[in-house]
């Protein structure tokens, strides 16, 4: 268990994001609103799919 909250926020960079995966060996983060609540997750699996092309758009916004 963490003592610090790891997650990112919707405008947080893919790059970033699979960083802090990688650093922190996680499969997915939290996604935080404007309000500080938890919007949503993302997992490695949606980076990647980002990343390529075949999400959304090119940040976390869910």
């Amino acid at each position: 268990m963490r003592k610090d909250q790891l997650a990112v926020i919707s405008s947080t960079p893919i790059e970033e994001a699979a960083k802090q995966m990688e650093e922190h060996h996680v499969f997915n983060l939290p996604v935080i609103d404007q309000y500080g609540v938890v919007a949503c997750s993302v997992s490695r699996h949606d980076l990647l799919l980002a990343w390529i092309g075949l999400g959304v758009g090119m940040g976390l916004d869910p």
